[in-house]
């Protein structure tokens, strides 16, 4: 699982492998984070919407990395 990181706040100008992005999504609470690979937001948005979670991305300065939050 990913680390999950609380009471990061979401910028007002905001928002690997499929196991372990699905499982590291059911783990977080409202306003929780963890950061991915840019190449991996797309399979973060894919299992956040087989699970009915709602979430928003935001690039990391730099754009290698992306902060997820859970947002609902």
């Amino acid at each position: 699982m990913l680390p999950i990181e609380k009471g990061i706040p979401l910028p007002v100008s905001a928002s690997l492998r499929r196991g372990t992005i699905g499982n590291t999504l059911k783990a977080l609470d409202i306003g929780d984070s963890f950061v991915v690979e840019r190449k991996s937001v797309a399979a973060c948005y894919d299992n956040a919407k087989r699970l009915g979670v709602k979430i928003r991305a935001v690039r990391k300065p730099g754009g290698a990395k992306t902060r997820i939050w859970r947002i609902e």
